[in-house]
């Protein structure tokens, strides 16, 4: 799984979902070895979705050929993250709306996502055939909370962030519709997942809708 992924979004151009819909499928990346990326028939029937970690929907802009080649290029194997279903079409779906409400009303913004990765993260399964008779024996680890950072510019040119943390054990009587619910600063993130956002970010304030 990525440890985390980067990417653009212009709001005044995006597409109609036309341009995949059901034809896109989950295919691995051709800039990674394939044995290095989580294989579709590892999730097959199991209790978790496979969750995009860059929405479709927020990189299909631009021209008609490139807003077509990002929505399905974010079908790579390098983008998906086992989700519980009330997390890939609940809580983590709320946030990604929110998120092309802000490219809407911003214009333009630079979003980064990904897990968060603990050390007692469960086993996603002790074992699993797959289609060349081929075991694997404890193939990868569940992470157990999702993080997503939102970032744009006022007309002042003044920085704004959204950061938003997303658990996986919540229940979905648990999950809420309100933004202030899953708001995490920057400073904990960068403890949770280890990595570090610029000082800028952490001095900017809040985007509010």
């Amino acid at each position: 799984m990525a440890h985390y992924v980067a990417y653009n979004s212009d709001g005044t151009q995006y597409k109609r979902d036309h341009l995949f819909r059901m034809r896109a499928r989950w295919v691995p990346d051709p800039l990674l070895s394939s044995t290095l990326q989580m294989d579709m028939s590892l999730v097959r029937k199991s209790d978790y979705h496979r969750g995009h970690l860059i929405s479709p929907h927020t990189v299909q802009w631009g021209d008609e050929k490139t807003a077509s080649i990002a929505a399905r290029q974010s079908f790579f194997w390098t983008n998906v993250s086992p989700q519980r279903p009330n997390v890939n079409i609940g809580s983590w779906f709320f946030i990604e709306k929110h998120e092309r409400s802000v490219a809407k009303q911003y214009k333009k913004i630079s979003g980064f996502s990904g897990p968060v990765f603990r050390v007692d993260d469960p086993p996603f399964r002790d074992e699993v055939e797959l289609p060349e008779g081929i075991i694997a024996i404890k193939t990868f680890l569940i992470p157990q909370a999702f993080w997503k950072v939102i970032v744009t510019i006022n007309q002042n040119n003044e920085l704004l962030v959204d950061c938003f943390l997303v658990d996986q054990n919540l229940k979905p009587d648990e999950a809420t519709q309100q933004l202030d619910d899953y708001r995490i600063s920057l400073a904990d993130l960068e403890t949770l997942t280890e990595l570090r956002f610029m000082k800028e970010l952490h001095a900017a304030p809040e985007i509010r809708l």
